[in-house]
């Protein structure tokens, strides 16, 4: 089990099953999972700004708070489905030759995420084959 700190970011943009549509969210506490240190097999329960329903998330599906240059951050990975994606992170889709956020991941025997596109909008992409 991993013992080390994690600082997952604050404000997402997620899926909002209730809402039914990409919206902002903010955390509002987590659970330790070992009940004495966050790290990412913590529980972090993030609250939806417009329906206030709580999202729960695992740490093993956020991305974690950094301290990112501008040039990183211009700098998304390229999706493949081989990889795994973080909720939060902005991937970059050849075949759509556009930028996309994961804002909510599926777990089932097949992974996927739930990816925002500014042209084509919400779309599931497989990873972790």
């Amino acid at each position: 089990m991993p013992s080390e700190v994690f600082n997952p970011i604050e404000n997402l943009d997620l899926y909002c099953r209730t809402c039914e549509k990409v919206m902002p969210a903010v955390l509002d506490r987590a659970v330790a999972g070992s009940g004495k240190i966050l790290n990412r097999s913590s529980v972090f329960e993030y609250c939806c700004t417009k329906c206030v329903k709580s999202i729960c998330l695992s740490g093993t599906d956020l991305l974690e708070k950094q301290e990112r240059s501008s040039e990183e951050k211009s700098k998304p990975r390229t999706y493949s489905p081989k990889d795994i994606f973080f909720i939060g992170e902005e991937i970059f889709h050849e075949k759509f030759s556009e930028k996309g956020l994961v804002v909510g991941k599926e777990n089932s025997a097949i992974g996927k995420i739930l990816v925002s596109f500014p042209k084509n909008g919400l779309m599931k992409l497989v990873q972790g084959l």
